[in-house]
């Protein structure tokens, strides 16, 4: 590892001092690719090891001449302040809606108005219990169930026994499926797992 390290300190040591031998290159243009590959080169092929025989000395050498020959391009100037983003940072990869990645400005807004749905009737007569009748079916089937005893609280397993539904994945299920009745008012939940009829007067059953 140390060597690793020094030899990595001698590379960028050789780096800077070719690029000082030319007046007003920015240090940041030096590649540490191109200064690699010229020390392979050295190492495997002696490229630049022994000096020149005629002519003035290089002092830049084969490794500095490399570097100045590959100088990466002018760096474009930076207009957002420089920040450092998580590895993780989801929001440009699941960028399914399409959003800029940019600051963008607001010229319109459009808004969506949703009609509500029909309102819960009122009650005029004892036929007429306000809630939607019931699917026929389960829920016929538990209704008539329920109303065999109006004023009585009714545990699921009490009510999903005489159906049959004795199995706890079953029971697990009707459960979820008396909370749903019970979100569309036609059971009332007074404890966990534990419903009462919304209205005591028995529910015509659908045709």
């Amino acid at each position: 590892m140390w060597a690793l390290l020094v030899l990595y300190q001698a590379i960028r040591t050789v780096m800077v001092t070719a690029v000082e031998t030319r007046q007003g290159t920015d240090p940041d243009r030096a590649s540490f690719t191109v200064a690699l590959e010229a020390v392979r080169d050295s190492v495997t092929t002696a490229t630049g090891v022994l000096p020149p025989t005629t002519g003035p000395v290089d002092l830049v050498g084969h490794i500095g001449g490399a570097v100045l020959a590959g100088l990466l391009p002018h760096r474009r100037a930076r207009f957002s302040a420089r920040t450092v983003k998580s590895g993780i940072f989801r929001y440009h990869t699941w960028n399914g809606e399409g959003r800029s990645r940019t600051s963008t400005n607001i010229t319109a807004i459009v808004a969506k108005i949703h009609q509500p749905g029909s309102p819960r009737t009122t009650p005029t007569g004892p036929e007429d219990t306000g809630f939607p009748a019931p699917a026929p079916g389960r829920s016929t089937a538990v209704m008539a169930i329920m109303h065999s005893a109006p004023e009585r609280a009714w545990r699921a397993a009490g009510i999903g026994r005489p159906l049959g539904i004795t199995n706890e994945k079953a029971l697990n299920s009707f459960r979820v499926q008396l909370a749903k009745w019970a979100r569309q008012g036609l059971l009332t939940k007074t404890a966990p797992a534990t419903y009462r009829l919304a209205s005591p007067t028995p529910l015509t059953p659908a045709p």
